[in-house]
């Protein structure tokens, strides 16, 4: 078992010192996380929390699961690892590639040029008459 849980619906005016200390009745707590909306800087809600050993931990799940905590009832869980994102890397876009519109003009000229007359687009329909 991991020493690291999940707990969710975590009131947002819950700081992790209040966190640390409800889960220190259970046993050694190292870590508390509780992460922020980039946006708002408001606690999305959920937390981390990693015990001294695995056994403090499933004794979190069973002890705090359901309970309530600043008037939100908690769940608590075993966290799950991201697969393929390392914790301490931060997720990154890939660079942009630089894209020169004279580059695409040229090659939209030579597919057009290269098909045949009958299936090249038309160049529109004219009316008639106006109404």
């Amino acid at each position: 078992m991991s020493r690291r849980i999940f707990v969710g619906n975590v009131n947002d005016r819950i700081s992790e010192d209040r966190l640390r200390r409800h889960f220190e009745a259970v046993g050694e707590v190292t870590s508390v996380t509780i992460p922020a909306d980039r946006k708002t800087g408001r606690s999305r809600g959920y937390a981390f929390v990693e015990f001294g050993s695995p056994e403090h931990a499933a004794l979190a799940i069973q002890v705090f699961d359901g309970r309530k905590l600043g008037g939100n009832e908690l769940r608590v869980g075993v966290a799950e690892e991201r697969k393929g994102v390392p914790r301490e890397m931060p997720r990154r876009r890939p660079p942009r590639q630089h894209i020169d519109p004279d580059e695409i003009a040229e090659d939209a000229i030579q597919r057009f040029e290269s098909q045949s007359e009958e299936r090249r687009p038309s160049p529109g329909r004219q009316m008639k008459e106006p109404f």
